[in-house]
């Protein structure tokens, strides 16, 4: 139950710096309903990706534009509701009013631009996977 707590504790404080964002409500888990996302994120991030990428641009390349394409690329969910997995114990829903923003900010909170959304009408992923010089968008229906 502390754990539990303090997970919260930190998704909330976590989420106080995230711009571009409003709408934002803490779920706790209940996996069923998200069990096909998850399945479908081991096939994106695994070892063997099993998922080839919808989009894909060399860091190198884009420099600074990295940003504006990740926005244009989460173009589709602007002012929808979308979820993040914060923790073991908590969803984070929420709806993205200025994608600009929210990369913005998720991205610098993060460190680097890997980011996994869900959607549920239409029940996809968007998701954003960088490396060393590459960052490549999934877009995967459920």
């Amino acid at each position: 139950m502390l754990k539990k707590k303090i997970a919260l504790n930190k998704v909330v404080a976590f989420f106080e710096d995230v711009e571009g964002v409003s709408d934002i409500d803490f779920i706790e888990h209940e996996r069923g309903d998200f069990d096909k996302y998850f399945e479908k994120i081991k096939k994106i991030f695994g070892y063997q990706r099993e998922i080839k990428p919808t989009q894909e641009v060399c860091l190198k390349l884009i420099g600074d534009g990295v940003i504006k394409w990740q926005v244009e690329c989460l173009s589709s969910i602007i002012g929808r509701e979308v979820f993040i997995d914060a923790n073991e114990y908590y969803f984070v829903r929420f709806k993205i009013f200025d994608g600009m923003l929210f990369i913005k900010s998720i991205c610098s909170l993060n460190g680097n631009n890997d980011l996994i959304l869900f959607v549920k009408s239409p029940r996809k992923i968007l998701a954003f996977s960088d490396d060393e010089y590459t960052i490549s968008f999934y877009e995967e229906m459920i």
